[in-house]
C-alpha cells in the first residue's frame, strides 16, 4: 500500500519502474498501450492504476504473468520505500 507519507518523488520512481518493467518484459503486448498512473487518494492509501495486456491467450499463463507482475510491483515498492 502506498501511504500518504510516500513522497512525490517516491511515487514517480515507483510508477516509472513499474512501467519500465512492463515495457521490457516479454510477457506483455506493449503495442496496444501500457498505462501506469497515480490513480486516486483513498481513505488510507494512494492507489495506482496499471493497465497492460499479456501476449498469451492461455488462462494459466496469464495467471502466471499476473502473479509475476504483482510480485515485481511489491519488490519495486519495498525497494523504493525502504531505502
Amino acid at each position: 500500500t502506498l501511504q500518504y507519507d510516500t513522497t512525490v518523488e517516491q511515487l514517480k520512481t515507483i510508477r516509472n519502474e513499474i512501467e519500465e518493467y512492463i515495457n521490457k518484459s516479454d510477457d506483455f503486448n506493449t503495442d496496444v498501450g501500457v498505462a501506469v498512473r497515480i490513480d486516486k487518494f483513498s481513505d488510507s492509501s494512494i492507489d495506482m492504476y496499471v493497465r497492460c495486456f499479456t501476449k498469451t491467450d492461455s488462462w494459466n499463463e496469464m495467471l502466471s504473468v499476473k502473479e509475476r507482475l504483482a510480485i515485481e510491483i511489491k519488490q519495486i515498492v519495498e525497494k523504493i520505500l525502504l531505502t
